[in-house]
C-alpha cells in the first residue's frame, strides 16, 4: 500500500493572531517502508507556495 505522510510547521495556532505555515514536507511510504522520495515545497514569507517545487531522493 502506498501512503504519503504530510507534516507542517507553523509559527503558532491562531491565524487571527498572525501565525502562519512556514514549512510543509511530505514523504512517500510503500508497504511500510520509506521510499526516499521527499517533497518540500518552498513557501514565501506570506505562506504562499512558490511554483518551483523540489522532489528529491534520499
Amino acid at each position: 500500500m502506498r501512503q504519503i505522510i504530510l507534516d507542517t510547521e507553523t509559527t503558532g495556532i491562531s491565524v487571527e493572531s498572525g501565525h502562519r505555515v512556514i514549512e510543509i514536507g511530505m514523504v512517500e511510504i510503500i508497504d511500510r517502508r520509506l521510499t526516499g522520495m521527499i517533497f518540500k515545497p518552498t513557501l514565501t514569507r506570506k505562506g504562499k507556495l512558490i511554483l518551483q517545487l523540489s522532489l528529491s531522493m534520499v
